[in-house]
């Protein structure tokens, strides 16, 4: 399927951030999203989060939430 690339810049790639405590789920989403074309960051957890953000702009956030 791919990802559209952002319409003003077509050579600037999307990027997401992955924040996932459990270290397999937080590799297999990283992985499906660059597998779909997108740069992907991952961290641990939200303090983690917090702090890449105030040296990375980053807008796209993917946060999976498993209810079981």
């Amino acid at each position: 399927m791919g990802v559209t690339p952002d319409a003003r810049n077509p050579q600037r790639q999307l990027r997401a951030l992955v924040v996932e405590d459990e270290p397999h789920i937080r590799e297999l989403v990283a992985l499906h999203l660059g597998h779909e074309g997108f740069g992907v960051l991952s961290v641990a957890n939200g303090d983690a989060w917090l702090e890449l953000l105030r040296f990375r702009q980053t807008w796209g956030v993917v946060i999976p939430k498993f209810l079981g």
